[in-house]
């Protein structure tokens, strides 16, 4: 099946700024086995700083009409760079070969955020680990925003020992939806300052770290050619360094307390877990 990037499409990656440093968020789905070209596929990705590759295990919250095999993120220093890597002959031939493909852009937080994080990181990593709890309430498996609880069992069945990376896409309510009505927040920050700080924290304290975090501009390939620039606001990898930390998590109280805001905040998600083949 091939995969084409629509005029609408190539258009908005034309329009971004000259200098502006980018992600792609590639979907890939295979046939029956991945393509043979694969490899050199990835070599050429390595030289443009391939973040991520990873097997698509479950999507572990969310519904979504595509059945992905791999995820991979891949950061370009300008969108020139990336549209010439998207047209060469051995990118062309891995979007023709492939039963299903899309594409999402992305560009990164300023340098001062990027600098932050990574010290953040650093100094989360010493403190103990936040308290395990009890188990999340099969009330909470509701679907939606949360797993289901086939998701969830689907989630305790994968291998629990090895890495695993949460692929993240977040769409925000224009004002945050408090059961106790208005608080003056927008949804972005309900979830960001209520929930994405105890959140994070945790993550950094159970050793895992950030893959990546960006801004959702728009879908170069894929959404029937249209590039959807209000489809998401947001994208996050976050890296776990098994399962278990995951639900971990999911069990701390302080987490648990700060669920309110990510209620209050997100409108609409997708949460994919994966196996990391290559992570930079």
């Amino acid at each position: 099946m091939q995969q084409i990037i629509s005029k609408a499409q190539w258009q908005c990656l034309e329009d971004m700024p000259a200098n502006r440093p980018l992600i792609l968020q590639f979907h890939w789905r295979w046939g029956e086995a991945e393509p043979a070209d694969i490899s050199a596929v990835v070599a050429e990705l390595q030289k443009h700083q391939l973040i991520s590759r990873s097997k698509v295990d479950l999507l572990a919250i969310g519904d979504s009409g595509n059945a992905w095999s791999e995820l991979w993120l891949v950061e370009y220093s300008n969108p020139a760079q990336a549209k010439a890597h998207l047209d060469a002959p051995q990118m062309q031939g891995l979007l023709a070969e492939a039963r299903n493909a899309e594409i999402l852009v992305a560009t990164l937080p300023h340098p001062r955020v990027q600098r932050f994080l990574r010290v953040l990181s650093h100094l989360l990593a010493w403190l103990p680990r936040p308290r395990r709890g009890a188990d999340m309430p099969d009330a909470e498996l509701t679907g939606g925003i949360n797993p289901t609880r086939q998701q969830m069992q689907a989630f305790s069945e994968a291998a629990q020992d090895s890495p695993t990376h949460m692929y993240n896409l977040l769409r925000f309510h224009d004002r945050a939806q408090y059961v106790d009505g208005d608080r003056g927040h927008n949804g972005q920050q309900a979830y960001e300052t209520g929930y994405g700080r105890v959140a994070l924290s945790c993550i950094l304290r159970l050793g895992g770290r950030i893959v990546a975090l960006g801004r959702y501009r728009f879908t170069l390939l894929g959404n029937n050619g249209e590039p959807g620039p209000d489809a998401w606001d947001e994208i996050a990898v976050l890296e776990y360094p098994n399962r278990q930390a995951f639900t971990h998590m999911l069990s701390n109280p302080t987490y648990f307390k700060a669920l309110e805001h990510r209620y209050a905040g997100l409108q609409t998600t997708q949460v994919w877990s994966t196996s990391p083949l290559f992570a930079g």
